[in-house]
């Protein structure tokens, strides 16, 4: 296992290996460590005992990991037996002929070469945990309190929710100084902590609130990590710019959902056929072992500079209601490698909830997921195809669309979340092409006025996307919003709604943006492929199955606005139309 690293500290990784579908986790956790360690050490497959109750190691996973290079270590669950995470902790305290240990969770993998590096002069490193599922200062207190410790006054912040908390860590991957005894203080503050009244949710998060007190009790100064080194695959998509060095992922599914994890379990796999013979015999694992079908093309931005165009490129469709949107994704899904979901529902939770909408790109990479593995997905459909206009086809169906290729082009509409929430989820999904559709305000309020009842009363003040019971936006935003609320008149208040989006709108497209592309309803009907071609370039579209031909801009709808319509829209509407190109009078 000796690589490049530093010659004067070793290092020993260690991980529980249990039979069934944990020894599957823990054969692939030894291959990746074998792969991509460039540190000296060695690595230890700990098997708890006794066999009656953890089930015993069969004779050809012992040799597997023998193979690869794995000492085998025998453990016991110090803690209960009713407590299986806390086998864990008892491998702190194998002995090994190391200056540093390291822990991992046996559902991680070794994704990139791992090298010492002078952080690791410290005594204790850890990363935050995804959330604060253990968040009441008072138990934090008491659990202090066992150890005759001080609660401490340092902060942390969560790696997923953002959240700012007491050093509250992700135990699936901890390195530790061998001659500070962290083992042995981990398991007594557990110990301790479990038989302490007062202290809610020791099951499972035990081994997490003894971790920071054991720290505390003997004085580590901590090293605290960032994502790289415990990656939280199954809560965030692994950037391919930014390929961690463990990834966590939990479960089988989010390895198939992850092309950079799927390519090296299969590259591992073929390194060694045992692998691949115990991935087969576990439901859920043989699957990964399917041969990816890749496109291969030039990338570029839709601005035209050169980008690199990762495994799993995503569009994102918002805007003004009403404004083409559902248009642009049926245009889109003219191309064989391209499949756009128009406002899947699944996606509303982390638009209203998550300070960064991090399930937005995980809900497309399941779908992927599935398109790949031939599973049903659901999209609003019309006459058998994606709909090309949200009124009178609202409501989503199952159907399997097909694709050329693995890494074809998959996408998410929403005009309000989407919008509401735009820095956001440029965070979340950083390479992500976003189109961003307006129309002229009086055909887009004319279209209010005659679709569905949330934008004919302009009703901000009940949406729960886009609308006043949205989080996290800002207080400008939010006192904008009650502004728009208060106008009695619904032709004054949809004319001011308007204009409300349309300021979104021009923040969102102020600074070029790569990948921003603002779509003029105009532009997209008389000349779609102006629009379609540039915002497609360089993505693995494949080939149009109907051609994409120019229409006229239909303004029948006009007929329907009023004199108070026509005077709230004159007022209000068209100093914002014009900046974005889309007055029409």
């Amino acid at each position: 296992m000796a690589g490049s690293g530093s010659a004067s500290r070793r290092f020993a990784f260690l991980f529980v290996a249990q039979a069934g579908e944990l020894e599957v986790k823990a054969a692939l956790l030894a291959a990746s460590l074998r792969r991509n360690l460039r540190v000296p050490g060695e690595v230890v497959a700990c098997v708890p005992e006794p066999a009656e109750r953890w089930g015993a190691l069969p004779e050809t996973t012992r040799a597997l990991l023998a193979r690869l290079g794995v000492r085998v270590a025998p453990i016991r669950n110090e803690i209960a037996d009713d407590y299986p995470i806390g086998n864990k902790v008892s491998c702190l305290r194998v002995p090994c002929d190391a200056a540093k240990l390291v822990f991992v969770d046996r559902d991680v993998l070794c994704v990139s070469p791992f090298h010492d590096e002078p952080r690791f002069d410290l005594p204790l490193h850890v990363k935050p945990a995804d959330e604060a599922t253990f968040d009441d200062l008072r138990a934090w207190k008491r659990a202090y309190a066992v150890l005759g410790l001080p609660m401490t006054e340092a902060r942390i912040v969560t790696s997923v929710s953002g959240e700012t908390v007491p050093p509250y860590y992700n135990a699936g991957w901890i390195g530790v100084d061998a001659a500070a005894g962290f083992g042995d203080a981990w398991l007594d503050a557990c110990r301790r902590i479990d038989a302490k009244w007062g202290i809610p949710r020791k099951r499972p998060n035990l081994d997490q609130i003894a971790l920071p007190v054991a720290a505390q009790k003997l004085g580590l100064a901590t090293d605290v990590l960032d994502e790289r080194y415990n990656f939280p695959a199954h809560r965030k998509p692994i950037d391919s710019a930014r390929v961690p060095f463990f990834a966590h992922y939990h479960k089988p599914q989010v390895i198939r959902r992850e092309p950079i994890l799927a390519d090296l379990v299969r590259s591992l796999c073929e390194e060694e056929p045992a692998l691949g013979d115990l991935l087969r015999a576990h439901e859920g694992w043989g699957e990964i072992l399917r041969p990816a079908r890749r496109a291969v093309v030039a990338t570029a931005s839709p601005s035209g500079s050169s980008a690199a165009t990762t495994v799993t490129p995503d569009v994102i469709v918002t805007g003004i209601p009403r404004s083409g949107t559902s248009y642009l994704c049926n245009l889109l899904h003219r191309y064989d490698n391209c499949v756009v979901l128009n406002e899947p529902e699944e996606i509303t939770h982390a638009l209203r909830h998550e300070a960064t909408p991090w399930t937005v790109p995980l809900f497309l990479r399941d779908r992927r997921r599935d398109v790949v593995e031939g599973v049903p997905i659901r999209n609003k459909l019309k006459d058998g195809k994606v709909t090309d206009d949200t009124v009178g086809a609202n409501s989503a169906t199952e159907y399997t669309p097909r694709v050329t290729s693995d890494d074809f082009v998959i996408g998410a509409k929403n005009p309000l979340g989407f919008l509401a929430r735009f820095d956001d989820l440029r965070r979340a999904m950083p390479g992500a092409r976003i189109a961003i559709c307006v129309r002229d305000p009086f055909d887009t309020v004319a279209s209010f006025k005659d679709s569905f009842e949330h934008l004919r009363e302009a009703d901000v003040a009940s949406l729960k996307v886009g609308g006043l019971k949205q989080r996290f936006i800002s207080s400008r935003r939010r006192r904008e919003l009650e502004a728009v609320a208060e106008i009695e008149s619904p032709a004054w208040r949809r004319a001011a709604w308007w204009r409300y989006l349309a300021g979104l709108v021009l923040d969102a497209v102020e600074h070029p943006r790569a990948g921003v592309v603002l779509v003029p309803y105009r532009t997209l009907v008389e000349r779609p492929m102006d629009i379609v071609g540039p915002f497609l370039s360089g993505l693995p579209a494949g080939g149009l199955t109907e051609p994409i031909e120019p229409s006229k801009v239909r303004k029948g709808k006009r007929s329907g606005l009023d004199a108070e319509d026509l005077a709230a829209i004159r007022s209000l509407c068209r100093e914002r139309a014009e900046l974005l190109g889309v007055w029409d009078e």
